[in-house]
């Protein structure tokens, strides 16, 4: 999980975040008001593509690959300003 969030460091709601799994499968989330997200029961030691995607924002970093191992609480996406 993490926050979705504007250059000013507001939460962007509604953004549409995917996680990949090393199979290929998909899930998807929407983050909150305050721009918080968060997938459940995510399997730990693997490696996982998340993107973001949201109406009237641009992001350079849309798409991060992380390892997961424990409980990961700070995967932000940043928008361009």
């Amino acid at each position: 999980g993490g926050r979705i969030l504007t250059a000013a460091g507001l939460g962007i709601r509604n953004a549409q975040i995917t996680i990949t799994f090393p199979t290929g499968e998909t899930r998807a989330a929407k983050s909150t008001a305050f721009g918080y997200y968060r997938f459940a029961e995510i399997p730990s030691g693997a490696t996982y593509v998340i993107s973001v995607a949201a109406k009237r924002f641009a992001f350079s970093n849309a798409t991060q690959i992380r390892v997961v191992e424990d409980e990961t609480l700070d995967l932000d996406f940043v928008a361009d300003e």
